[in-house]
């Protein structure tokens, strides 16, 4: 008992530091265009942009919070969560939303386009004051929305030590310039603490229905029944260039050409995993011949949701000690700066094909405090011969989820 008091007392302490800066430089990221242009449309298809923003990393980084309070927070997130593919804490290194409406009139949200999960959930008024994550959220209110339907069946979601919770509700989605009517989406009353810490209000879920909480049907899922889109495809392009607000694209019922170069490599889908899971032939480095992984093949799901490019532990540490990387707190590594743009390049060989990253694209830089540390993207998992694929790998290509013939394609980005 008396840890819980002692973190509860930290993460006020930490609301108090931190909530001047959330509301003081939010305005440079919540403009988005939605008007219409040629290029949003082209038949039946629907084109979100993505905004940048700080990662819940990134802003604890830059308010200077010590690297070992972060450590605690992941500790205590992570505990229990042995087993769990996609852990609830892996939204502390999202750095790009889309924003919805909801409702009639509609409510606006930012929200995270993740295909690692299958549910949509947004923040509730029924969320109380005193849990911090919810305090400077958008909050869903049914009572304002005539198009809200009832449901109320409980919704309780547990990953590893933390649990979301709430209730199901109905309503009008308002993507771009169009309406998805009826969607049954998950109102959160009770939000994780670590939550707290990113600046996206909720999660519109990509993955397959299969593995769906309480058989709810996913938002495309949706948008393909009542005949939104022409084709049963989305895709994304995400912008990683740091000096830039426009995170990207995501493009529902088709691709964006002018986002890509040459052809696609399409890999089928694994099934019955749930998620957006391919085959991966083998990973190597540009070091040495004898620096190889997943020799005799390994899965892989692609994860918008995040940057960091997780793995089996005993892969991990290996390839961060071929690239020089030293572990630093919460699970991940560091490089000295100076070395980025010597750093070995990692390929990833997938169908005959190889997916090379370079330092640039697999080190994320930031500022901590009065020091600017160079952190490696390459983060352990706790599934075993099980890879998951987010920005660090994603956005250096063009992604096509195809869920007609059950395949995932890449294309270089058009950077």
């Amino acid at each position: 008992m008396k840890t819980m008091v002692s973190m509860q007392t930290l993460i006020f302490l930490l609301l108090c530091l931190i909530s001047f800066s959330y509301t003081s430089s939010d305005h440079q990221y919540n403009e988005v265009n939605f008007e219409p242009d040629d290029d949003y449309y082209s038949g039946r298809v629907i084109k979100i942009p993505l905004i940048r923003m700080e990662s819940a990393l990134q802003r604890m980084a830059r308010e200077n919070i010590h690297p070992r309070v972060i450590e605690s927070f992941f500790m205590r997130a992570a505990k229990n969560s042995s087993g769990v593919p996609v852990p609830l804490f892996k939204f502390l290194d999202t750095e790009f939303y889309g924003e919805i409406l909801i409702g009639h009139p509609g409510q606006k949200f930012k929200v995270v386009f993740d295909t690692a999960w299958a549910n949509t959930w947004v923040p509730s008024v029924l969320c109380p004051v005193v849990q911090v994550a919810c305090i400077l959220r958008n909050k869903y209110d049914a009572s304002r929305s005539s198009t809200y339907i009832k449901n109320n069946k409980p919704f309780d979601i547990k990953l590893g030590s933390l649990d979301l919770k709430g209730k199901l509700s109905t309503d009008l989605f308002h993507i771009n310039q169009v309406n998805v009517t009826n969607v049954t989406f998950a109102e959160i009353s009770d939000m994780p603490w670590i939550l707290f810490f990113s600046k996206a209000d909720g999660v519109v879920g990509l993955a397959f229905a299969d593995v769906a909480v309480d058989g709810v049907i996913p938002l495309f899922y949706d948008m393909i029944k009542q005949g939104l889109v022409d084709q049963r495809i989305f895709s994304f392009y995400m912008n990683r260039d740091p000096a830039s607000p426009k995170g990207g694209t995501i493009m529902f019922g088709g691709v964006e050409k002018r986002h890509y170069l040459g052809n696609f490599t399409d890999v089928k889908i694994i099934p019955k995993t749930g998620l957006w899971t391919f085959q991966i032939d083998g990973i190597f480095t540009s070091r040495k011949k004898s620096d190889k992984f997943c020799t005799s093949g390994c899965q892989a799901f692609a994860d918008t949701s995040e940057n960091t490019i997780r793995g089996p532990a005993d892969d991990i540490d290996m390839l961060n000690s071929i690239i020089g990387a030293q572990s630093f707190y919460f699970g991940r590594y560091i490089v000295n700066c100076n070395n980025v743009n010597t750093l070995p390049k990692v390929t990833f060989f997938i169908k005959n094909r190889n997916f090379t990253l370079k330092g640039q694209d697999y080190i994320q830089k930031m500022t901590w405090g009065p020091v600017t540390i160079c952190l490696s993207s390459f983060k352990k998992s706790d599934t075993a011969n099980t890879w998951a694929l987010g920005a660090a790998f994603l956005s250096r290509f063009y992604v096509r989820f195809d869920m007609q013939r059950m395949l995932i394609g890449f294309a270089d980005a058009r950077l």
